[in-house]
């Protein structure tokens, strides 16, 4: 366990030492995956979804704030729709925009769950979002997730429909917008699971944030049983279309990597709990002081024995 602590311990240095260089590596890691899942998914423009465009793209959100990031892929995405239908490109333009009102208002610093939330989703886990931003983040995260979730579904089922834009009955244009107001603004799937989301990215920060011993522990177990039971009512209320197996796998797997998480952003020894209880002029303080888990690596002293050493106590 001990040699846990110390890679833990080496890769937060790292970390903190390298944070010039990574940051923005970071940025156009996430600025790069999340436009190529974009291309390849919704690219129906195919000179702007050009590798060359995505690499340019990419580099240039490596310098600017998180949140340029969201905005790009905004535009990215309404261009590639805008191919398929300008009636579709219209409304999903004004989706984002009202979303992007939204999260700039309420959650303006929390750009990478918004990015992450879609990419969780193409990869099929989804469900770990909500409890490690409940975990890492604060109450704000939870527009962030829903944001990514709005953001997401409408992109998808834009996929979805790209067949019924071409079909004869729906040339005319109340046609199209019909196609696109059903499936993305009337979807009872992205509803469920957006407010499902929510509730459980605050109940984790509630429970977190407690002050009781392995909260984190708790907050985690809760979250995925709770999140399971939310998502299964919600399905059968709303009929909402996601596996429930799924549900269940994921939040297992949100639970390991929530365990994870605490380790290297909580890890604390209840062990040596104190409470301390002082006073001032006008109120007294009972503090709950829990000391973190810090582990130092051993110094090794090497005692080096030459030949002229040898030859000294041979004559002694």
């Amino acid at each position: 366990m001990t040699q846990l602590y110390l890679i833990r311990e080496g890769i937060q240095s790292i970390v903190a030492k390298f944070d010039v260089y990574l940051a923005p590596l970071g940025k156009f890691l996430l600025a790069f995956i999340t436009l190529l899942l974009v291309r390849g998914n919704m690219g129906f423009n195919a000179k702007l979804s050009s590798m060359t465009i995505v690499l340019v793209l990419a580099l240039i959100c490596s310098f600017m704030p998180t949140n340029f990031i969201i905005v790009c892929t905004a535009l990215f995405i309404v261009a590639n729709v805008y191919k398929m239908s300008m009636e579709a490109a219209l409304v999903i333009g004004m989706l984002f925009l009202l979303v992007a009102l939204l999260y700039f208002r309420f959650s303006p610093k929390e750009a990478i769950i918004v990015m992450l939330t879609p990419i969780a989703f193409v990869l099929h886990i989804p469900y770990i979002i909500p409890i490690l931003v409940g975990l890492l983040c604060g109450p704000s995260g939870a527009i962030g997730v829903a944001c990514g979730v709005i953001g997401y579904y409408a992109c998808h089922y834009l996929v979805l429909s790209e067949a019924e834009f071409s079909a004869p009955e729906n040339q005319e244009m109340s046609g199209k917008f019909k196609i696109v107001v059903d499936n993305v603004l009337y979807n009872k799937t992205m509803l469920a699971v957006a407010v499902s989301f929510v509730l459980i990215v605050l109940l984790v920060y509630a429970i977190r944030r407690a002050s009781v011993d392995y909260s984190w522990t708790i907050a985690i177990i809760v979250g995925a049983i709770m999140q399971l039971v939310v998502l299964l009512v919600a399905k059968i209320v709303l009929d909402a279309d996601y596996s429930i197996l799924g549900v269940a796998i994921g939040s297992v797997l949100a639970g390991f990597l929530g365990k994870l998480a605490e380790f290297f952003f909580f890890n604390v020894d209840y062990a040596r709990t104190e409470l301390v209880q002082f006073e001032d002029d006008e109120y007294y303080y009972y503090v709950k002081a829990v000391p973190k888990v810090l582990v130092t690596e051993p110094d090794s002293t090497v005692k080096q024995i030459n030949s002229q050493s040898r030859r000294k106590r041979r004559s002694e």
